[in-house]
């Protein structure tokens, strides 16, 4: 059962991939262009960034509970030319690294070596299960993702259940939780 921050984490996370702040890449963790005294709560506010299933995550948790600098945060470091980049480790708060693992295994479609040392054989259960039944648009899938988490609870991802639903989220509404 997901609790009320992990439930507003995710509903914010579907909110700004439907609004466009979010565009959904594998392989991009998070990264946005920053102004060296804007703060990462202002930026992910105004500005729209390239994000990953866990970076949108992540994004939307500084951007409801604004509490995180990136010098507070785990492995959010700001380069040379202001960009910012994050690993899935200061979610752990909020998700359990088999929750996080599996999010990502399905979106990235790859095992790699982190993932399998948490979730073990599964990431290849996910990532074959997503190239094989999940839509190739990286969108699509991060919707799909964030959705079925959010209905089964943060549970386990069933792979049994290949119908995979509807893939078009132009007309979904997130304030009612539907397609319409």
């Amino acid at each position: 059962m997901l609790n009320e921050t992990q439930k507003d984490i995710i509903n914010d996370a579907i909110a700004q991939l439907l609004a466009g702040q979010y565009k959904a890449i594998t392989g991009n963790i998070l990264v946005y262009e920053n102004i060296f005294d804007e703060s990462p709560q202002q930026v992910l506010r105004e500005k729209p960034c390239t994000i990953c299933a866990k970076g949108a995550l992540f994004a939307s948790k500084i951007r409801l509970f604004n509490n995180i600098t990136p010098l507070q945060a785990s492995n959010v470091i700001p380069d040379h030319a202001g960009v910012f980049t994050y690993s899935g480790e200061s979610l752990l708060a909020e998700f359990a690294p088999e929750q996080l693992s599996e999010i990502e295994a399905l979106f990235e479609r790859a095992a790699y070596f982190f993932l399998r040392d948490v979730i073990g054989d599964r990431a290849f259960e996910l990532a074959n299960f997503s190239r094989r039944y999940l839509p190739d648009d990286e969108f699509s899938r991060m919707m799909w993702i964030l959705l079925r988490f959010r209905k089964n609870g943060g549970k386990k991802f069933n792979l049994k259940n290949t119908n995979t639903g509807v893939t078009n989220f132009s007309r979904f509404d997130i304030q009612k939780g539907k397609f319409v």
